[in-house]
């Protein structure tokens, strides 16, 4: 007995058509997932995670949880007539530690924006180096920046933040422009604690 071959043809698809399907396929998963679908539908015990093919885009990825968090409580800003520069805008607070290890180097930024919603100036501390009043009227204005530029803080106290911990800061501007409305604080940084 002779075998018959069989000859099976594949119809071809334009790699337009297919290239198109992908995308809508792809925008429709982005768009659900990003609208929090796959979580919606975790808590109806289906987990997208276990479909092969595409689980690994829905796993969960660990996460780094905590953050450095001002204390919007503690901000407090005012004018300070220095004896060589004139008049400093300085603004202190406090940030807290919520990361569940310890950091360091935590660094603060602050900036002044003009009336116009525009930024003006900007400037960057290290958390953990605090200066007095009297402290900002008479030292020279090279000597406060190079003060509050020190990473790791006045007796290394922005060094080995345990969780929890409060530290101070102050920011410090001395080219304040006349229709500077509102200032903001942020945190711009810390390291894991070595």
């Amino acid at each position: 007995p002779e075998k018959k071959k069989v000859i099976r043809k594949q119809r071809k698809r334009s790699p337009a058509v297919l290239l198109l399907s992908i995308l809508l396929f792809g925008g429709a998963g982005y768009g659900a997932y990003t609208m929090g679908f796959h979580e919606r539908l975790t808590d109806m015990g289906f987990s997208l995670s276990k479909v092969s093919g595409i689980g690994g885009i829905f796993r969960s990825q660990p996460q780094h949880l905590g953050e450095i968090v001002p204390l919007g409580n503690t901000v407090e800003s005012k004018f300070i007539k220095n004896e060589e520069a004139g008049y400093l805008f300085v603004v202190r607070g406090d940030v807290k530690n919520e990361y569940s290890e310890n950091r360091s180097f935590i660094k603060i930024r602050g900036k002044l924006y003009k009336n116009d919603n525009q930024l003006a100036v900007e400037e960057a501390v290290f958390a953990g180096n605090s200066l007095t009043d009297e402290e900002l009227a008479s030292m020279p204005l090279a000597d406060i920046e190079a003060r509050l530029a020190n990473p790791s803080g006045a007796q290394n106290s922005n060094v080995r933040i345990h969780p929890g911990k409060v530290l101070p800061y102050t920011l410090v501007f001395s080219e304040v422009s006349p229709d500077f409305e509102e200032y903001r604080v942020e945190v711009a940084g810390s390291r894991p604690a070595e």
